[in-house]
């Protein structure tokens, strides 16, 4: 995986976030969409829509090609025409094709959803946008449930020293595409400079043919 940032929000953003850095997200999708396309030959599924603030950061000047928000609170985004409301894990199968960028703001850990999206996604080239605090639990000494088990950490013991792996738990994550034919082409990071907390992943990769 490459990792890279330049332009206006070169390096760091410098802005005490917790998962609210707009800047700092606007900058991973603004990227995703140039490599696929830009905005206007680009469709995009926001699998956390909220309010609706990625969305007017991001995808609505310019306009992307088509656009779909899931949102799991009734009432929050109901003035949006793009909005279904819903669990994200009920609507993905049913909505997940023809998608060029999948759009995961979680607040923790969306490496689970990018999974279902990697097995039942139909080959070819496509984005994601991830919103990743995954750092916030293992700092704390925590690596729980899927993110244990893609990076076969199972032995490590539950301490604050878990932080220190990071970096090969996430790209343990992204090897775990490969199990469903989906490769990385190339990647981008951006984080806060004053919380590692959480960082923000854009990944183009691409499936292949023989796993649709």
């Amino acid at each position: 995986m490459s990792t890279k940032t330049h332009g206006k929000y070169a390096g760091v953003i410098k802005k005490k976030i917790d998962n609210s850095d707009i800047e700092g997200k606007k900058v991973i999708r603004d990227w995703c969409l140039e490599q696929m396309g830009g905005a206007a030959n680009c469709t995009v599924l926001e699998l956390y829509g909220g309010q609706g603030k990625i969305y007017d950061a991001c995808y609505a000047n310019p306009p992307v090609k088509k656009h779909m928000a899931f949102e799991i609170k009734k009432g929050v985004g109901a003035d949006r025409p793009t909005w279904v409301h819903g669990d994200n894990k009920v609507l993905l199968p049913k909505y997940v094709q023809g998608w060029d960028l999948y759009d995961l703001d979680a607040y923790t850990e969306p490496w689970q959803l990018a999974l279902v999206i990697a097995h039942l996604r139909k080959p070819g080239r496509f984005a994601l946008a991830l919103t990743c605090g995954v750092y916030r639990p293992m700092h704390g000494g925590a690596l729980v449930g899927y993110l244990r088990q893609a990076s076969g950490y199972n032995g490590l013991p539950q301490n604050g020293l878990l932080c220190r792996f990071y970096e090969d738990v996430i790209q343990a994550c992204f090897n775990d595409w490969g199990r469903f034919g989906v490769t990385v082409e190339e990647a981008k990071r951006v984080h806060s400079i004053s919380t590692f907390n959480v960082k923000y992943y854009g990944v183009i990769v691409n499936k292949a043919e023989n796993h649709g």
